[in-house]
């Protein structure tokens, strides 16, 4: 995706669904929506978005139904237990953040045309 075509998804999640996210959020939630099922860890998403251990914590929590401050989130993204090793966090797409994704990314290719 070009950085013109990056600014265009992220304005329309910025009027859609949180005018507080961040290109890095935004980064992580595309990041989880690309690893499909059964979803991504943590760490690759730290990989991916080139950022630290505690930022990518923050950044995927303020994507959940919970922020990292327990403030109600989007719910945009799901974290549970990995069940073969329980220090690892399995990181998806909630059905909420797989119709934001979709909606968005329909109405920039529209944008784009």
């Amino acid at each position: 995706m070009k950085p013109r075509d990056l600014a265009k998804v992220l304005i329309a999640v910025r009027e859609d669904i949180d005018d507080d996210c961040s290109v890095q959020k935004l980064l992580i939630l595309m990041a989880v929506a690309e690893s499909g099922s059964p979803g991504t860890t943590q760490q690759a998403l730290q990989e991916r978005a080139r950022t630290g251990r505690s930022n990518t914590s923050k950044l995927v929590a303020d994507l959940t139904h919970l922020t990292y401050r327990k403030k109600p989130g989007p719910n945009l993204i799901r974290s549970t237990p990995d069940p073969q090793n329980l220090r690892t966090r399995i990181i998806t797409l909630t059905e909420k953040g797989a119709q934001v994704l979709k909606k968005v990314m329909a109405s920039d290719t529209k944008s784009m045309s």
